[in-house]
């Protein structure tokens, strides 16, 4: 069986604020937000396993089978992922933030919820929740890259269409949705599998074999 190498690089637009990670979004050096990988793969692995069932895989039960799709990219217990994930970082020219001397704070704010008592219907004594969250309109990079097992010639090709149709059919980001956080569009902005280069378009145009390739 032959590995290939894969890297397949993205933008992504935060339209919204985003709320990431326990307490809100972290920092850079710089304090610049940063999106952890771990929070991508998981939004990206729930898209790519309802994308695979749709057009014809085995639904992915995690229990890290080497026949599933699912578990061979993005891991299970006992399997390790094929696939490494990078952190998103702001875009530095993007955001026009001139240098590491700018407070932290600059590009992160505040944004508050009330809880309410599900039973009792109400949110009478209930403390108002505050979440740390990116300013509207970022833009972040990330890869994410590794080696893909080809049983067929075909197989790398289908595999990577799934992630990048996951990738670019990727919406909401991060908690905090009920206070209007998490919408983000993806830009899929290089594909490389071996030595030859795809665009977009063409990996999600090999979907439609999907269900062949176990």
């Amino acid at each position: 069986m032959a590995n290939e190498r894969v890297l397949v690089a993205f933008r992504l637009l935060a339209s919204s604020p985003l709320a990431i990670g326990p307490n809100g979004s972290p920092v850079d050096s710089a304090g610049l937000p940063v999106i952890r990988g771990g929070t991508i793969k998981g939004a990206v692995r729930r898209l790519t396993s309802q994308l695979a069932t749709a057009l014809g895989d085995a639904p992915c039960t995690g229990d890290g089978s080497p026949t599933c799709r699912i578990c061979r990219l993005f891991g299970a217990p006992g399997l390790e992922a094929a696939l490494r994930w990078s952190d998103a970082l702001a875009v530095r020219d993007v955001v026009r933030v001139d240098g590491p001397s700018r407070p932290a704070n600059i590009l992160t704010g505040l944004r508050s919820r009330q809880p309410v008592d599900r039973a009792r219907r109400t949110n009478e004594g209930q403390a108002r929740i505050q979440h740390i969250v990116t300013t509207p309109g970022l833009v972040f990079e990330a890869r994410v890259e590794g080696w893909i097992p080809s049983n067929q010639e075909s197989e790398p090709r289908q595999t990577i269409g799934l992630l990048v149709g996951a990738l670019r059919s990727l919406r909401h980001l991060g908690g905090g949705q009920s206070i209007g956080c998490g919408a983000v569009e993806v830009d899929v902005t290089a594909i490389r599998i071996g030595d030859a280069q795809y665009s977009g378009d063409e990996m999600v145009s090999t979907l439609s074999a999907v269900g062949a390739v176990s």
